[in-house]
């Protein structure tokens, strides 16, 4: 499993740069280099105009109904979302559109404080 950059098909446009979701790919010495932040996600493949990134095997596991959906941890406190949880949540939709899946929020309850009388 992996990702490969045809050099010849490549035209060093930069698009598959921007529009990859974890900042994973640069363009290092005239070429695109892939980074370990790399998910083979496919979003550079989408927008890669000249067709020049193979991702081999990017969707085995989630061929096999393991693994699919992206999921974002909402925090809570006393029973109110903090700020941050919106936050996630936004970025959360862009990579499960990217990854065409659905988006998930997790939260976890937390007791209210009792006041001891």
């Amino acid at each position: 499993m992996g990702i490969k950059i045809d050099a010849e098909k490549c035209t060093r446009c930069a698009v598959c740069v921007s529009a990859c979701p974890f900042g994973a790919l640069e363009i290092k010495d005239d070429k695109i280099m892939v980074g370990e932040a790399c998910n083979l996600c496919g979003a550079c493949r989408k927008e890669c105009p000249a067709e020049a990134i193979l991702i081999e095997e990017a969707r085995a596991q989630a061929a096999d109904g393991e693994y699919r959906g992206v999921w974002v941890f909402a925090e809570q406190r006393e029973g109110r979302l903090k700020s941050v949880a919106f936050e996630l949540l936004a970025k959360g939709r862009e990579l499960a559109d990217s990854l065409q899946t659905e988006l998930s929020a997790i939260a976890a309850a937390t007791p209210f404080k009792q006041s001891s009388s």
